[in-house]
């Protein structure tokens, strides 16, 4: 599990250091120094503007150059200038991450991730840093420091304190992503009170109710894949025709119907432009890249004309109405689109690899696909139609090998990030 709390003897603290957490060096030579200040400033900002960047690191060279002028030509000033602050400053910020004053210093962790982030993020493009994460489990323990100021728990236990009642607020991995802390998607909300007010729709669309209505359709949508299947001639990439079913049910789902990638075949490119905005893994990002069929037009339908209760229509006027703030204004049609493509993407991308996987494990161990043949054939003789749920509770094999293999290949093979606010007194977690 990832997590961006520093714990001291079980007391998590802020990720952004508190003022009490500076180096004592920075703090009293914070005046002499422009790149001290600079590393001081970026440190308590914990700013994503880049003006904002551009501003701390642009002026102190440009006020070194202009007094190196009167000894040096433009060009030489200039360079030497930028070239000292620079190297200051990044040996500066080095020298204080490997420090013994820094919070985390008593963490173990490898001196690549202790210095930056940066080469988590190369290992996350190519799709391995949850397994190098892995690996630093297995040789630091159930804590390792994974960033300067992160650290990875793997521990189950910390589990309630950091995401049950009254849990640690998230942290800031989708904002550094979008670089602003407003206007953000909904899984990256940092302020509770504001991601649970987002969160209503989606609780009341992924109700107990609301999901009994949803099972004819997925129903028709697993015997729509069959026929398709049945109809192949050769072999297949079950993974692709896994990613059109898992699409157009979510589709049905959020936006009561639009896509027909299993009738019609992936015309627009769908799956493609995902797996690209996904290096993203943000919904805006998803968003433009989407083609109009499947994006904002639908969210202007009116929710009468949606097939089910979705989150489309669970956002709508009409449906607040009902809802105990009857004032309350309708959201604007850019939160609803980007929580529709949310839940169509997260849906249709983690049940395809579900699928994908379980279908490679059943294939792997044929002793497991005969046992859950057997169960499948007991609860539903030949005749039946094995899409419809009415036995799926009772058959517990079919739970077993699906549990399984989500413990194995995991659809989303990451933490979830979080992060204790600025000047709180901390967090105690029990392990």
């Amino acid at each position: 599990m990832g997590g961006t709390s520093h714990k001291h003897h079980g007391l998590y603290q802020t990720h952004q250091l508190p003022a009490k957490g500076l180096d004592h060096h920075s703090s009293i030579c914070i005046t002499h120094r422009p790149e001290q200040l600079t590393h001081g400033l970026l440190k308590r900002l914990e700013t994503y503007s880049i003006p904002t960047h551009l501003l701390l690191i642009g002026v102190p060279p440009f006020i070194g150059t202009a007094l190196l002028r009167h000894t040096l030509s433009p060009s030489q000033a200039a360079l030497i200038s930028v070239f000292a602050f620079s190297m200051t400053l990044l040996i500066s910020t080095a020298l204080y991450r490997l420090s013994p004053f820094h919070p985390l210093a008593k963490y173990r962790g490898p001196l690549s991730c202790k210095l930056t982030k940066f080469w988590l993020a190369c290992l996350s493009l190519g799709g391995r840093q949850h397994l190098y994460i892995k690996s630093l489990h297995e040789r630091y323990g159930d804590v390792v420091r994974i960033g300067p100021n992160e650290l990875s728990f793997r521990d189950p236990s910390v589990l309630t304190g950091m995401l049950g009642v009254g849990r640690i607020p998230k942290g800031p991995h989708i904002a550094g992503r979008v670089l602003s802390t407003t206007d953000l998607p909904l899984p990256g909300i940092m302020d509770p009170e504001m991601h649970s007010e987002r969160w209503k729709p989606w609780a009341r669309a992924f109700s107990a109710s609301a999901l009994r209505e949803y099972e004819p359709t997925i129903a028709r949508r697993a015997n729509q894949l069959i026929q398709v299947l049945e109809k192949q001639e050769q072999e297949v990439m079950i993974g692709k025709f896994f990613n059109y079913f898992a699409y157009d049910f979510m589709c049905d789902m959020v936006f009561g119907g639009g896509s027909e990638l299993l009738r019609d075949g992936d015309k627009d490119n769908v799956w493609h432009l995902i797996e690209d905005a996904l290096l993203l893994s943000t919904p805006r990002s998803i968003t433009r890249s989407l083609p109009p069929t499947t994006a904002s037009h639908r969210c202007h339908r009116r929710p009468s004309s949606l097939v089910l209760k979705d989150i489309v229509a669970l956002h709508s006027p009409d449906h607040q109405n009902n809802d105990d703030q009857p004032d309350k204004p309708h959201p604007p049609i850019q939160q609803l689109l980007d929580d529709g493509v949310l839940a169509v993407v997260a849906g249709s991308d983690t049940t395809s690899s579900a699928l994908t996987s379980l279908v490679f494990c059943l294939l792997s161990h044929p002793n497991a696909m005969k046992r859950l043949q057997a169960e499948v054939d007991e609860y539903y003789p030949a005749g039946e139609n094995a899409c419809y749920l009415k036995h799926h509770r009772e058959m517990h094999y079919l739970t077993a090998v699906i549990n399984e293999t989500l413990r194995l290949y995991p659809p989303v093979p990451t933490g979830t990030q979080r992060r204790v606010p600025h000047r709180s007194q901390g967090v105690m977690l029990e392990t």
